[in-house]
């Protein structure tokens, strides 16, 4: 599934102002991204793992409500029977301390890729959850090249959590980490110093 022109335009006609509408739609696209069914499962788990990044429970009050004007259009087009997202509710979780924990695991992940891939970080933030392949124990890269993954596999598997669609690294708020986040957090760690 994805989000539509069909869905700008059923938010058109509910009269959603202009900055709703493109919020919305970021919000539905990112989602897709990473559920593999619009069900309330698969849903309520995405806005938990957001949560569990410490991302602000504003932020994720604002992508349930997303989910559920995009649960709506998927009702009134009949392609589901009932929206789903309105059997979500939003995850309860302590932001400061999720957060840390997240952004701890998520780096940690970052410096052991880079190092043992040699890889340069515009290239490693740039890589989905499915270009891993666990049973090679391999990274395939936009290019078609394949990188072992060595060591650096099982800290990754753990800070994927069986997540296995969407950007490989994440901010805290559920977007793809950009190169420049990537080398501030790498150079706390004195990462890139050593490989580049």
């Amino acid at each position: 599934m994805e989000a539509t022109k069909d869905f700008q335009t059923y938010l058109e006609a509910r009269g959603s102002s202009e900055r709703t509408i493109r919020a919305y739609i970021a919000d539905v696209t990112m989602a897709l991204e990473s559920v593999r069914v619009f069900d309330a499962p698969d849903l309520e788990n995405y806005l938990s793992v957001l949560a569990g990044r410490g991302t602000a429970r504003a932020t994720v009050s604002r992508k349930l409500a997303a989910l559920r004007a995009y649960g709506d259009f998927l009702e009134f087009a009949g392609k589901v029977e009932r929206n789903p997202a309105l059997r979500v509710s939003i995850p309860h979780r302590s932001p400061r301390v999720a957060q840390e924990s997240y952004v701890r695991n998520r780096n940690q992940a970052l410096g052991e890729v880079v190092q043992t891939t040699q890889l340069r970080v515009t290239e490693i933030v740039m890589l989905n959850a499915e270009d891993v392949s666990w049973r090679d124990n391999a990274l395939t890269l936009l290019s078609g090249v394949r990188v072992k993954l060595g060591e650096a596999s099982r800290v990754l598997r753990s800070y994927l959590s069986g997540r296995s669609r969407g950007p490989l690294f994440l901010s805290e708020t559920g977007d793809r980490l950009s190169s420049q986040r990537a080398h501030d957090a790498l150079e706390r760690q004195e990462v890139l110093s050593t490989v580049h």
